[in-house]
């Protein structure tokens, strides 16, 4: 579902070579919200998670560039879903696909690996 030419829900765009300048935690919200740019043309962006159950944050550096970012919604074999459950404490047999819950994993090029465990986000260009 696309709101407005900016807005985009549960529409994640390639953020390879893309660097996290910030994060933002409300914790009595469950909000995080993550500060994007993009220097090979300028871009920003903020994408945030809503109804946020844990959250994992490491190795934040001067700069911090995504190499890689991955959404799951079910259950997954994969080495990044296992990775984000051992960093979030979640035992992979026991991710709840059903009560609508994502899990989205960030793989560092330099500096932040993130791991989030949420309900929905928004990912929103300026």
């Amino acid at each position: 579902m696309i709101s407005d030419s900016n807005t985009k829900k549960d529409q994640l765009p390639d953020l390879h070579d893309w660097e996290i300048l910030g994060v933002r935690i409300d914790r009595f919200s469950r909000i995080a919200e993550i500060t994007l740019h993009f220097p090979d043309e300028g871009r920003n962006a903020i994408l945030r998670f809503y109804e946020v159950k844990k959250f994992f944050l490491s190795e934040m550096r001067i700069q911090n560039v995504i190499l890689d970012m991955l959404l799951f919604d079910a259950r997954s074999e994969s080495d990044y879903f296992i990775r984000s459950c051992q960093l979030l404490g979640i035992n992979p047999p026991d991710f709840d696909q059903q009560s609508g819950q994502k899990v989205l994993y960030i793989e560092p090029s330099v500096g932040v690996e993130m791991a989030c465990c949420f309900s929905h986000f928004e990912y929103i260009e300026k």
